[in-house]
């Protein structure tokens, strides 16, 4: 029995840790990546969202927490070689989070999207 509870705590940490790691940098299907740099004054996240406009995006901190949220649904119309049309949709979604190693002041982030990808600068505390 004792073994039994053992094996299952440690298939439960492999699992945990498995989610961390491929949440965190983007790895599992159907995840958004995201790229994460030191840069001089802080950090820059890039996520790709290709399809999405800014209108489209919300970014929020809230503490140490940073959330980046898209949705949009997508229609086009298609005419074939025979004449005949096909309406097509597409729903464009993600959420990711991050955990930031300090509280950050929410003027210290900004956000631009350029060429399908969303650019964060979190600026560091006095910085």
């Amino acid at each position: 029995m004792l073994m039994a509870q053992f094996l299952s705590i440690v298939d439960e940490i492999d699992r945990l840790f498995d989610e961390l790691v491929h949440r965190r940098w983007g790895t599992r299907a159907g995840i958004t990546p995201a790229e994460v740099k030191t840069v001089e004054d802080g950090w820059e996240i890039e996520i790709p969202v290709p399809g999405l406009r800014a209108e489209d995006i919300d970014v929020h901190v809230s503490g140490r927490e940073l959330w980046v949220r898209g949705a949009a649904r997508r229609h086009a119309e298609q005419r074939s070689a025979a004449g005949s049309w096909a309406r097509l949709s597409r729903n464009l979604s993600f959420t990711r989070s991050f955990l930031l190693p300090y509280a950050v002041d929410p003027n210290d982030v900004s956000a631009r999207l350029e060429d399908g990808v969303l650019r964060i600068h979190i600026r560091r505390q006095g910085a």
